[in-house]
């Protein structure tokens, strides 16, 4: 397997796992589910600025390195479009 196969391979299974988590949370309170999405992603967005200065946070700045895509040089949208669209469809549809 070659390494860019495994590192999407891995990028997906983070992705899953994440989503699969939600699940529990949705089910309990749509409110709790749209806050811990809006403060994840101000906390990624926070690290990925204190990354693009130099900066270091040891286990997660590794787990970063290993699933983000060779071309993404800059801060990645993905996790940006992947909150979002999971905040949109809590707002859009009652469960």
């Amino acid at each position: 397997m070659n390494d860019e196969l495994k590192r999407e391979s891995l990028r997906k299974s983070l992705h899953a796992a994440v989503v699969l988590a939600f699940i529990p949370i949705a089910a309990i309170s749509k409110g709790i589910l749209f806050l811990i999405i809006v403060a994840g992603l101000v906390l990624y967005l926070f690290y990925e600025s204190y990354a693009q200065q130099g900066g270091s946070i040891p286990w997660f700045t590794d787990l970063l390195a290993k699933i983000k895509r060779l071309r993404e040089k800059e801060i990645s949208r993905a996790p940006f479009l992947m909150g979002g669209g999971i905040d949109l469809a809590v707002i859009a549809f009652s469960f």
